[in-house]
């Protein structure tokens, strides 16, 4: 059921003009036409589970270093587009989610994975 969830989402998206820029094992990430947002799919159950961790981290969390986030109903993260920088010379707290960290549009440095 997930999987034809995941095909009918990802394909409704494409037909409104978002691309494919990333997937993992658990995500599918699609980025607005615009480039404002993102849009997290989870691909099966732990997908599922780390789009809540995800969602919860930035509820919860230190949100000067997250990019914001909110959960759909469908379980969907809706993300801030975030522009990848790349990995030398970022400060030592991007470590901590494994330098996949960007610049948001206001140009603050944020993580843009920080699902588990």
């Amino acid at each position: 059921m997930i999987m034809q969830n995941f095909s009918d989402i990802a394909n409704r998206l494409k037909d409104n003009g978002y691309s494919l820029v990333g997937t993992g094992t658990k995500r599918a990430a699609y980025v607005s036409p615009c480039k404002k947002h993102v849009i997290k799919v989870p691909i099966d159950p732990i997908g599922i589970m780390e789009n809540f961790h995800e969602h919860m981290r930035y509820k919860k969390g230190d949100r000067s270093k997250l990019a914001k986030c909110m959960l759909t109903p469908n379980s969907l993260i809706i993300m801030e587009y975030i522009q990848i920088v790349p990995n030398y010379l970022l400060p030592e707290w991007c470590e901590e989610f494994d330098n996949q960290v960007g610049l948001n549009k206001k140009g603050v440095l944020v993580a843009y994975d920080y699902g588990c």
